[in-house]
C-alpha cells in the first residue's frame, strides 16, 4: 500500500501538481494504523502508539524520498477523529511532532464520515462559523508548520484573523 502512495505521488508530480497529500482522516487507513480501536495487530505495526504510527509515518516518508524534492508534502488528518478512534489528542499531538520534520503543510479537520455530530461542511443553520477551530487549532501547539482548517468561514474579518494566526 505504501508503495502505491509512492506510484500515485510520482504520477502526481510528472503530471504538474506542486503538492501530493498523504491522506489519513476521515478514517482513511493511516487512521486505521493509528487507532487501538481498528489497529488490533501484534507485529510491529500495532500495540504501542510508537508502532501503530509506523505505517503512516513510514508511508510519509517515502513520498517525501520519492518527490519531495519536486513536491510540496501535506497530510490531511482529523483531530476528533482521532479521539474517536481511540487516539488521545496528545497522542494526535504526538503524531504531528514526529512526522513534522518530512511535512511541508499541514491540513487539520474534523468529523468521521460515519456521522453528522461534526462534519468539515457543516451547514450554517446547525454550525457557526469557525466552528472546527476549537479542534483543529490544536494542531498548532505540535507544528510552526502552515495549517489549513475548513469550517464555514463567510466573514472576511473573521477570516483575515484566522489566516493571521488569531484562532
Amino acid at each position: 500500500v505504501q508503495a502505491e502512495w509512492v506510484a500515485a505521488a510520482r504520477r502526481a508530480r510528472d503530471a504538474g501538481f506542486d503538492i501530493v497529500y498523504v491522506y489519513g482522516s476521515h478514517t482513511y487507513l493511516p487512521t486505521q494504523f493509528l487507532s487501538p480501536v481498528y489497529n488490533r495487530r501484534t507485529d510491529s505495526y500495532g500495540g504501542s502508539f510508537g508502532n501503530r504510527s509506523r505505517f503512516w509515518l513510514e508511508a510519509i516518508e517515502q513520498v517525501r524520498a520519492a518527490v519531495g524534492g519536486d513536491c510540496a508534502i501535506a497530510v490531511r488528518i482529523a483531530a476528533d477523529t482521532l479521539q474517536g478512534s481511540g487516539v488521545e489528542l496528545e497522542e494526535g499531538l504526538e503524531f504531528i511532532r514526529r512526522a513534522d520534520p518530512m511535512v511541508d503543510l499541514w491540513d487539520v479537520t474534523i468529523g468521521a464520515l460515519s456521522g453528522w455530530e461534526r462534519v468539515d461542511s457543516g451547514p450554517s443553520r446547525f454550525f457557526e462559523q469557525g466552528y472546527q477551530l476549537e479542534w483543529s487549532g490544536q494542531a498548532r501547539r505540535a507544528t510552526a508548520k502552515p495549517i489549513v482548517v475548513v469550517g464555514r468561514f463567510t466573514d472576511p474579518d473573521r477570516m483575515a484573523e484566522v489566516v493571521r494566526g488569531g484562532t
